[in-house]
């Protein structure tokens, strides 16, 4: 790996699958102590097993996950100097199309959630001599779709709530930064749900069409980029928006 995380510790939320287990395995190989945290306590413990390092259930939308989370990241791992927020609701649908349930559960899991980990992990990070915030918003906040007004919505109130968190922190002098990563279509399971009685290398091909680069982002692109962030080399950047979207944005 190309960043040292060798003190460091992690929380990483939705890592017990795709981009998550991906950003859990990058992190302990860059010599971070991990907690990988799902919802489902088996994936993430399954995850944990391979990579040495610690797991939780977590919930992201209960405060009390989050505070059981956070209470055991302070007890076996001494602390937290690196938040990931990645767990995330991939809710589809037009405005027409969405019912008031759906519209919730997007907002609930992609920004409540990060929402809730933040307030709750900041003592920790505030203890720590410098940290980082990473959420994992997406480029639909940015380039909204009329088939994905929820997801849209609520990735563009996670990318708010971390510039503001950035501010917060920087306002009082705290060695918090915080940042967001804005993929678009990533090659995980997720992208089964977009199409399911489609040949995936068909979708991949068709989805690759409507990105300049020609192909769709690897989880390894969406953890290098959390590396770096997680990492010194990135030490003066602070309320920002990493674009990973092979170009499609850009025009």
């Amino acid at each position: 790996m190309s960043h040292d995380l060798t003190g460091q510790t992690a929380l990483i939320t939705g890592a017990g699958s795709g981009i998550g287990a991906a950003m859990a395995q990058g992190f302990a190989a860059a010599g971070a102590r991990v907690l990988v945290t799902d919802k489902d306590g088996a994936a993430a413990q399954s995850v944990a097993r391979d990579i040495g390092a610690l797991s939780c259930p977590l919930d992201v939308t209960r405060e009390s996950d989050w505070a059981a989370a956070t209470a055991m990241a302070k007890a076996e791992l001494g602390g937290l100097s690196i938040l990931v927020c990645n767990a995330g609701a991939p809710v589809g649908g037009s405005v027409e199309d969405l019912d008031l349930a759906a519209w919730r559960h997007a907002f609930a899991v992609n920004a409540d959630g990060a929402f809730l980990g933040i307030r709750s992990a900041l003592p920790l990070l505030r203890d720590s001599a410098k940290a980082s915030i990473i959420a994992v918003s997406s480029i639909a906040a940015v380039a909204a779709r009329g088939d994905m007004a929820a997801y849209g919505a609520s990735k563009s109130a996670l990318l708010s709530l971390v510039k503001s968190v950035a501010l917060h922190c920087a306002h009082h002098g705290w060695n918090i930064r915080a940042n967001a990563i804005l993929p678009a279509y990533v090659d995980t399971p997720m992208l089964d749900a977009i199409a399911p009685r489609m040949d995936r290398l068909e979708l991949l091909k068709a989805l690759s069409k409507h990105i300049p680069a020609r192909r769709i982002a690897k989880t390894q692109d969406v953890v290098e980029a959390a590396l770096y962030l997680a990492s010194p080399a990135s030490g003066f950047m602070t309320g920002t928006e990493m674009r990973l979207d092979g170009g499609l944005s850009a025009g």
